[in-house]
């Protein structure tokens, strides 16, 4: 009986299929919260979190979901995520929501969060690193993706509290260093501000919806296929960012296997030539230090030509990383460029000729969407250009020109998605120009009410045509302020890029009644 019974299971063990990994072994938590008390509600992380909980079912994920949550409900979803990944694999964070850095750290924000005081943070927020912690506690695969670097008005009020400390209170997120085995992926650089999106997804989600499901693609490949999406889609004012200690290849979804070929009439149409199977991955390699400072370096080389405007600079990229992160996007500049090399700016009203900064000059930044108009300045003529603006309407118009218009009612009102970052003016010169700083009357001063009601500039970068850049702070009140560079800077044309803003409390636009150049003709 006993050799039957022996013989018995040995049969079966013969006719059963192999053991697959069942859904268990692979688990997301998957949060989005839009719908804050405190601060400013976001219309599009409980899209988010659904969207990207439905995309990971359909990949085979168990999902812990959870939408609009308050501190006791995250609570809640972290502790059941924690309990799924006894027997899992591969582990998986998805948060859409406001989140915030203080020292360094990141906490995430309930949507019932209050911050008055320094002692509320513990209390009213979730740290990054208690989901962390729960993933990390066995050796698996964890895959952290955070869209939560958007404005957050919570920060500043923190800020504020903290008085002398403020400093602690970053813009964004910080950068996790993560334990072996782990990627985090943030919908945009360090310190910096995520935008929300117009549509029903950000353009972080979008672009990780877009690549998520793709078969045979390794999890390194598609953050870099979602960093060129989110990049052209902002155009390059948000750049997603990625910290990984993982092992060895991390495929999602496997590559589909064609069927094998079976006898068959001949075909007489036109024959379809299938493209190669992908290669099969190799044996696991830890990244060495040498990879990491190459991607380093690429990611630098790339921020420092980006918005030069100088193809010559942009081809350079592409010949020093053939294989680079922003290669697509270098191509698409040149294009751009090329395709707008030797025609007049216009703003589709009036007829602007373009300045000719002489051979050797790097030209200045364009957009397809720019507005120019020109100035007779005391140190000769000033071509301003604008990266975009609001269309006119109720009777006004907020072109360009509006900025030396001696009407104290006008204003250049950026007209582009979000609240106006990476949004710009550019001032070109007749001739070289040594600039020594800048007159600026912030924000919509048509009205105290209007004033507040509209986006005002918080920080502007001055990015020179020679190379050189400052940044400098612009004060949250009406009425004309004088910024002085703390040295000349030799220039043909100086752009002034919004990096951070004063958020309106009605209208996302943002917008600057007057600027003009402190400036002399250079010896």
């Amino acid at each position: 009986m006993r050799f039957l019974l022996l013989a018995l299971l040995a049969a079966a063990m013969l006719v059963l299929p192999p053991c697959h990994a069942s859904a268990q072994e692979r688990v997301a938590l998957v949060v989005g919260n839009g719908a804050y008390r405190h601060a400013t509600p976001l219309p599009n992380p409980p899209n988010d979190a659904a969207d990207v909980a439905a995309a990971l079912r359909r990949i085979g994920f168990t999902v812990i979901e959870g939408r609009d949550l308050d501190k006791h409900g995250l609570e809640d979803r972290i502790r059941a995520f924690g309990r799924a990944l006894d027997r899992a694999s591969t582990a998986l964070f998805f948060y859409a929501g406001h989140g915030l850095q203080v020292a360094g750290k990141n906490y995430l924000v309930p949507v019932d969060a209050k911050l008055e005081r320094p002692g509320d943070l513990s209390f009213e927020t979730v740290e990054v690193g208690q989901v962390l912690g729960q993933m990390e506690a066995e050796a698996r695969v964890n895959l952290v993706f955070l869209d939560a670097c958007r404005d957050n008005p919570l920060a500043r009020t923190l800020a504020r509290s903290l008085g002398t400390r403020s400093a602690s209170v970053g813009t964004g997120l910080a950068s996790i260093q993560s334990a072996v085995g782990t990627m985090i992926a943030y919908a945009t650089q360090p310190d910096n501000v995520a935008l929300d999106g117009d549509g029903r997804n950000s353009p972080f989600t979008t672009a990780l919806l877009k690549h998520l499901p793709t078969p045979g693609l390794d999890i390194a490949v598609t953050m870099r296929r979602i960093r060129s999406d989110v990049v052209a889609a902002t155009r390059s004012r948000q750049v997603p960012w990625d910290h990984s200690s993982l092992i060895g290849d991390v495929v999602l979804v496997p590559a589909a296997t064609p069927p094998a070929a079976g006898p068959g009439p001949v075909a007489t149409s036109t024959p379809v030539v299938a493209p190669p199977p992908p290669p099969s991955p190799g044996p696991a390699a830890t990244p060495s230090p040498g990879a990491e400072r190459g991607r380093d370096a690429d990611i630098a080389y790339w921020t420092s030509v980006k918005d030069t405007g100088d193809i010559a600079q942009l081809k350079s990229y592409v010949a020093a990383f053939p294989d680079g992160t922003f290669v697509a996007l270098a191509h698409l500049r040149i294009r751009e460029i090329e395709s707008r090399a030797g025609r007049p700016a216009d703003d589709g009203r009036t007829k602007v000729t373009a300045l000719d900064p002489g051979a050797g000059v790097p030209p200045r930044p364009r957009s397809p969407r720019e507005s120019c108009a020109s100035l007779t300045a005391p140190a000769g003529t000033d071509l301003y250009c604008a990266s975009s603006v609001l269309a006119p309407q109720f009777g006004s118009s907020y072109e360009v020109r509006n900025l030396f218009a001696g009407d104290p009612g006008a204003a250049w009102v950026e007209g582009a998605s979000g609240d106006g970052t990476g949004e710009w003016v550019t001032v070109a010169f007749d001739a070289e120009r040594l600039v020594r700083g800048l007159v600026v009357n912030n924000g919509y001063e048509k009205s105290a009410d209007l004033y507040v009601k509209n986006g005002r500039v918080q920080t502007l970068r001055l990015v020179f045509s020679g190379g050189e850049t400052r940044s400098v702070t612009l004060q949250d009140r009406l009425g004309p302020q004088t910024v002085t560079l703390d040295r000349p800077v030799r220039a043909h044309w100086v752009q002034f890029v919004i990096d951070r803003t004063y958020r309106g409390t009605r209208y996302t636009d943002t917008a600057i009644s007057k600027l003009s150049v402190l400036s002399e003709r250079a010896r």
